[in-house]
């Protein structure tokens, strides 16, 4: 169905040529469309992907390691969005109509808020204790009483995990729209961090593999000449490892 975003799928162990690949695959097949969001209207190549990181790749995205033709520029202090600390400003001064990190850590149930990062925490710490794994570890964003009518809402809409022995954990994210030029390294960089610091870290766990699913990753038509200026970057072999 030529007239339809194509599914893609990426399995990769370096995070700069996961980009590249990911942005590769949009200009080849991607289906032109007009997309509306907050911005307004744009046009735009979009794609339905689901790329698997692991190795050495986490450790770049730990690192910070972005490719240097990467244009976002606001990565450490977008970061700070995904903070405990920033949060609390938010909800004090309430700067913005939604924070993502806020539906991760204070969602808005009919019983309350609810800490679901704290409660996949508990989750994998009972899971690792009782030798067990529970399907039900995850976290959602979305709130219809609120994102169905609003002009912005979160891109990242659920968070799944699952620990296998050795405390590896594999966890799958599930975005709504990304763009993939201009934001994919960032946002990725940011909500790994947060996972690493409020799930994993308090239970000695390592993330050993993230399934990232994009029911959207696009770019826009006005960024095609520069996201086909992107290339390859050399990688010391030594430090890829599967």
């Amino acid at each position: 169905m030529r007239d339809m975003a194509s599914l893609i799928f990426i399995k990769e162990n370096d995070f700069n040529k996961a980009w590249v690949l990911a942005m590769k695959k949009i200009l080849s097949q991607g289906v032109k469309i007009t997309l509306k969001d907050n911005r307004g209207t744009q046009e735009v190549l979009d794609t339905c992907q689901q790329i698997c990181l692991s190795g050495y790749a986490l450790r770049q995205i730990q690192d910070h390691k972005v490719h240097p033709r990467y244009p976002y520029l606001s990565t450490e202090s977008y970061c700070k969005e995904w903070t405990p600390g920033y949060l609390a400003a938010h909800q004090l001064k309430r700067m913005h109509q939604y924070l993502a990190y806020e539906r991760l850590a204070a969602y808005p149930s009919r019983s309350g808020l609810v800490n679901q990062l704290g409660a996949m925490k508990d989750s994998l710490a009972r899971q690792i204790e009782g030798g067990y794994v529970d399907d039900r570890c995850q976290a959602i964003t979305w709130d219809p009483g609120v994102d169905l009518t609003s002009e912005a809402s979160p891109f990242v809409q659920r968070v799944w995990a699952r620990v296998y022995p050795g405390r590896k954990v594999d966890a799958h994210f599930y975005w709504r729209a990304t763009d993939c030029y201009n934001h994919w390294q960032s946002r990725l960089i940011c909500i790994l961090e947060m996972f690493s610091r409020d799930v994993l870290a308090p239970n000695d766990c390592r993330l050993v593999r993230a399934v990232l699913n994009y029911d959207s990753l696009f770019i826009r038509c006005c960024d095609i000449g520069s996201a086909e200026a992107v290339e390859m970057i050399p990688v010391d072999m030594r430090k890829v490892y599967r």
